[in-house]
């Protein structure tokens, strides 16, 4: 009962702002998001498990973040988003069906002639999970490679600068616990390490971008990994597209991922401008290549068509297969959703 409350918060929250346009303006801005699908397995088993899964239907609400921002003055400004997981409860991870903080960071911008700079402390987007989710656009339909294979963390407890030069290139440096959000500590509690994340993003011509990409993780058993990478993307209104490749070292944080080559391919196209109608055409791609041969490669591929209702309401029907090493495929197909607000 109490997940079903705390599901349908949002929608009533929609309701309340939409017939509540004559109320006082709110002392924050809010804003939120909602990942939700309908979701038909097509797997005779479940790889992971070797059970019966075919026909395995259901609705799932993936996400739901709420938003909160409010200016505080000339350069400084703040964020708080709380966050929900729909699913049973893990002994560590993410925490799931209660709300919790996903975001909790102050901001400072300013500029000195033609060069930016930007620093934030607290709970933030990991630099290079946020980079690649807004070049591709979807967040809503499946997550970054690095973050879906943890890799990485989306988000994280930390701090960083950042440097434009010239709208030509930009460099971000960020120092972060390595825990994720999902495992924040409490202050009289050691923590496991540190992250280190480096970033440089160059753009030869407006909207193209190539990245590169550095991350250092030290743990406080001496142990450490790392792992490198970068790509090229092109990200407009009318397509999304681009590729990302990275090379981990022989101790990462899963063993399986260790001296690996992972990549990951999207493309994002909207047709409203060519044919006038808000059809939309969505795929990625993604390989990882491992010396484990005990787990083995794999391949990943996703595709659907879609249609765009308006900046705040979009659907897609998104068909998804997975295949690792000699396990059975994983294959699937759903009806996402985004909605804003």
């Amino acid at each position: 009962m109490k997940f079903k409350i705390l599901t349908i918060m949002p929608f009533l929250l929609v309701a309340t702002m939409a017939f509540a346009q004559d109320a006082p303006k709110l002392p924050v801005d809010v804003s939120g998001v909602i990942f939700g699908s309908y979701y038909v397995n097509l797997s005779d088993v479940d790889a992971r498990q070797n059970t019966p899964n075919k026909g395995k239907h259901g609705y799932d609400l993936e996400r739901v973040w709420l938003n909160f921002q409010k200016s505080l003055g000339d350069n400084w400004s703040m964020r708080v988003t709380t966050d929900i997981v729909q699913g049973t409860a893990e002994a560590t991870g993410t925490p799931r069906g209660i709300p919790f903080i996903r975001w909790a960071a102050v901001e400072y911008k300013d500029s000195f002639g033609d060069i930016g700079a930007r620093a934030q402390f607290g709970i933030m987007d990991h630099p290079i999970d946020g980079l690649l989710n807004r070049l591709a656009g979807m967040r809503w339909l499946s997550r970054t490679q690095l973050d879906l294979n943890g890799m990485q963390n989306s988000a994280d407890l930390g701090a960083l600068v950042e440097f434009n030069f010239f709208k030509l290139a930009t460099l971000n440096l960020s120092l972060l616990n390595g825990e994720g959000f999902g495992t924040i500590r409490q202050a009289n509690e050691p923590y496991s390490g540190k992250e280190f994340n480096g970033l440089l993003s160059i753009t030869p011509i407006e909207q193209l971008y190539i990245n590169l990409f550095y991350t250092y993780e030290k743990f406080d058993k001496g142990s450490a990994d790392s792992f490198f990478g970068g790509g090229i993307a092109w990200s407009d209104k009318l397509y999304k597209a681009g590729v990302n490749v990275t090379l981990t070292d022989d101790d990462v944080k899963r063993a399986q991922n260790a001296n690996a080559l992972f990549v990951d391919g999207w493309v994002n196209v909207g047709f409203k401008d060519l044919i006038g109608l808000p059809f939309t055409l969505n795929g990625r791609v993604g390989y990882i290549a491992r010396d484990d041969d005990t787990v083995g490669d794999t391949t990943t591929f996703a595709v659907g068509p879609g249609y765009q209702f308006n900046s705040n309401v979009q659907f897609a029907l998104w068909g998804t297969y997975s295949k690792t090493g000699d396990t059975d495929a994983d294959m699937a197909v759903s009806l996402k959703t985004e909605i804003r607000f």
